[in-house]
C-alpha cells in the first residue's frame, strides 16, 4: 500500500489523484487509508458488487481513453 498518494490541496475533504497509464491497461486495486505494509488500512469492500476475489479489492477493466472513477472509501462507485 502506498503506491500512489492521494491529496486534498483544497481541504474540501474530497482526495483526489491523477494516474496515467498505457492504453489498455487494467487490473486490481484497492485503497489505503494511509500507509500500512500489514494492510491493516485497507478498505473493506467484501460483499459488495465491487468486490474480486480473492482480497476484495477493486477491478479496473482494460481502458482506451481518459477515463475518471468516482468513488468514496469502502463504497461502490462508477467509472466516467
Amino acid at each position: 500500500p502506498g503506491d500512489f498518494r492521494m491529496l486534498d490541496p483544497d481541504g474540501d475533504g474530497i482526495y483526489t489523484i491523477e494516474v496515467e497509464r498505457a492504453i489498455g491497461f487494467g487490473g486490481d486495486y484497492t485503497f489505503t487509508n494511509g500507509f500500512c505494509p500489514d494492510w491493516s488500512c485497507k478498505e473493506d469492500i467484501s460483499g459488495q458488487s465491487c468486490a474480486v476475489a480473492p482480497f476484495n479489492d477493486r477491478n479496473f477493466p482494460a481502458v482506451s481513453s481518459d477515463t475518471t472513477i468516482n468513488t468514496c472509501f469502502a463504497v461502490h462507485g462508477g467509472y466516467t
